[in-house]
């Protein structure tokens, strides 16, 4: 298993394990609303213009995703997803460590997650980033915007 670029063909089956990943996250926060979980499959499309995505994959089956993107000397990676099988095994770390290396001209990085995530919360400051601003989307939910930069 390695990780590698997705390509178009990959899209639907990476919105599918999208929307299986955020529907645990979705029953942790009370909102199936959730942006994960109400993207479409036109909505992944306009995003893969402008967007790195990376995959991996396992006997042909796509098991995990993350995507990025750098604007003005900042690289914005977001919708790290690992399969609910592999999870806990630092697929996750590796599809982050990927997704850094792929957007390496940035000076900053910036991610989010919401604040219940302790999981998520856990890998990025382990990986040196750090809370830079709460953004409540609603009553039940705050995202935590977290941010490095490169020494």
């Amino acid at each position: 298993m390695e990780i590698q670029k997705a390509e178009w063909k990959d899209l639907p089956g990476i919105l599918d394990l999208q929307k299986r990943a955020f529907s645990e996250t979705a029953q942790r926060y009370g909102d199936p609303l959730i942006a994960p979980l109400t993207q479409t499959l036109e909505g992944i499309r306009e995003e893969f213009h402008d967007s790195v995505f990376l995959k991996f994959e396992t006997e042909g089956r796509l098991m995990g995703a993350v995507r990025g993107k750098i604007e003005d000397q900042t690289a914005f990676i977001h919708r790290l997803v690992v399969h609910p099988g592999f999870q806990d095994q630092g697929w996750g770390q590796k599809l982050l460590n990927a997704m850094e290396k792929e957007l390496s001209s940035a000076e900053r990085l910036v991610l989010y997650t919401g604040h219940k995530d302790i999981k998520s919360l856990h890998i990025y400051e382990k990986h040196g980033y750090q809370a830079f601003k709460e953004e409540r989307v609603n009553p039940r939910l705050i995202l935590i915007h977290m941010e490095k930069y490169r020494n």
